[in-house]
């Protein structure tokens, strides 16, 4: 059975990280990057959320501020210092 999906590890993921899983052959793949599913499978946006969330935190995830600000987080390298969000 071939393996068609691909999770970057922690959804971290650089240009070169894009070019050797197509490489590989895999169909998609998914990162932790906030947003809809476009065009490029191979940078899938998904949400992580573990049994440690509540209903409340689960809503915040998808709030809007919470979007921008892990979008802020991700473009400056942040996320280093904040896995949870």
């Amino acid at each position: 059975t071939q393996i068609k999906f691909f999770a970057y590890p922690k959804g971290i993921f650089t240009e070169t990280a894009v070019k050797m899983v197509k490489k590989a052959g895999y169909k998609a793949a998914f990162t932790v990057l906030p947003g809809n599913v476009n065009q490029d499978l191979l940078l899938i946006p998904r949400t992580i959320i573990d049994e440690f969330y509540s209903a409340d935190d689960i809503k915040s995830l998808f709030n809007p501020l919470m979007i921008s600000i892990k979008k802020l987080m991700i473009k400056y390298k942040l996320w280093r210092f904040a896995p949870s969000i």
